[in-house]
């Protein structure tokens, strides 16, 4: 957790104002908060967030797709005649 020494800037009503902080704290916020960042490190995060969102896509289709082989493969090994009704109405499919 952050602890930030501050002091307060009022006017003549004793409303705060103003804020004054230590120059330390300052750059531990602005880093915390992304601002120190330049736009080419910026783009840099962007694409990476991409990527990563991209290879979570692949992940999860094949991920489905092995649930369903598995699925395929246990009704496949059934006997009875639930299995052979889901098989002849869902051929096209299963």
């Amino acid at each position: 957790m952050l602890t930030i020494n501050k002091k307060f800037v009022v006017d003549e009503h004793g409303n705060p104002k103003e804020v004054i902080i230590l120059w330390e704290d300052f750059r531990k916020i602005e880093e915390m908060l992304g601002l120190d960042l330049d736009s080419d490190t910026i783009d840099d995060l962007r694409q990476a967030r991409r990527n990563r969102d991209s290879a979570n896509r692949t992940q999860e289709k094949k991920m489905l797709s092995s649930d369903y082989m598995k699925v395929r493969e246990a009704l496949r090994q059934c006997k009875g005649s639930l299995s052979q009704d889901i098989i002849l109405e869902r051929k096209d499919r299963i």
